[in-house]
């Protein structure tokens, strides 16, 4: 923390010193001081106040107050002219929250053209695949998910070009196993998750183990009736991120069913 203050005494006023300490507070589970982090960076955010008010949400997201989270979700809306990259973090949030309609929801307002950003087209079809697949409707996850690979290809040339990118081959590699999990393919699934698993963490990444992967490859377990082995993979996410709320949730849930 020392090297944080030492910066916020020498550029006091850069909102990402202190959104970035905030950061840290949140993963140590000191919400109350990363929320008067986030406040502080709220004050001289200027341009950036809708970063911060999903700042906000996702903290509360985090301390499971639903109700408090979407009211900054409502504010980030009424302020976003752009809408998309808004509309996706919006869906994240009821995502996160066990709430695969209301994503959806936003999800749906989402325009994107086929000439548009790549990683805008991709993180859309990419949640919906994810989504629709939650919804159990197969047939347009399967879809949205055969466009986000046809999006790869033209990116990249091939899934193997797109996969070995090493500094973040690991969320790659999740990525492909919920677009092969959207299309019911759970052995191919099981197998880019189970390398995304040994692979070192991607670049930015602060945990030691990639989360992410055991979270999805829960979900491939627990859509084939395997809740013993799904339990297992929950809880080695939350191992390494105690923070990952959505896998907290899922991990509920299906505790109620075993």
């Amino acid at each position: 923390m020392e090297c944080y203050d030492k910066l916020i005494e020498s550029i006091p006023d850069s909102m990402w010193v202190y959104e970035d300490k905030a950061e840290v507070f949140e993963k140590m589970h000191l919400f109350a001081q990363a929320i008067t982090l986030y406040e502080k960076a709220y004050s001289i955010s200027g341009a950036y106040i809708i970063d911060t008010y999903f700042n906000f949400a996702f903290v509360y997201d985090k301390m499971d107050d639903f109700d408090t989270g979407l009211h900054y979700v409502e504010k980030a809306l009424r302020e976003d002219k752009k809408r998309n990259s808004s509309f996706l973090r919006a869906a994240e949030f009821f995502f996160s929250f066990r709430k695969p309609d209301k994503a959806l929801q936003y999800l749906s307002k989402i325009t994107t053209s086929s000439n548009g950003d790549f990683r805008e087209q991709f993180n859309h079809r990419l949640e919906l695949s994810h989504v629709y697949f939650d919804l159990r409707k197969y047939r347009k996850a399967k879809k949205a998910a055969l466009e986000c690979i046809k999006l790869i290809e033209t990116q990249y040339d091939s899934i193997n070009n797109y996969t070995s990118f090493y500094s973040c081959r690991a969320k790659r590699l999740c990525h492909m196993g919920v677009l092969y999990m959207a299309q019911l393919d759970y052995q191919k699934a099981e197998e880019v998750l189970l390398e995304a698993i040994h692979c070192l963490p991607c670049k930015n990444c602060l945990s030691t183990g990639c989360y992410e992967a055991f979270f999805i490859l829960g979900k491939v377990y627990a859509v084939q009736g395997n809740y013993i082995k799904a339990k297992e993979q929950y809880q080695k996410a939350l191992q390494y991120n105690d923070n990952y709320t959505i896998c907290r949730r899922q991990l509920e849930q299906l505790e109620k069913q075993i």
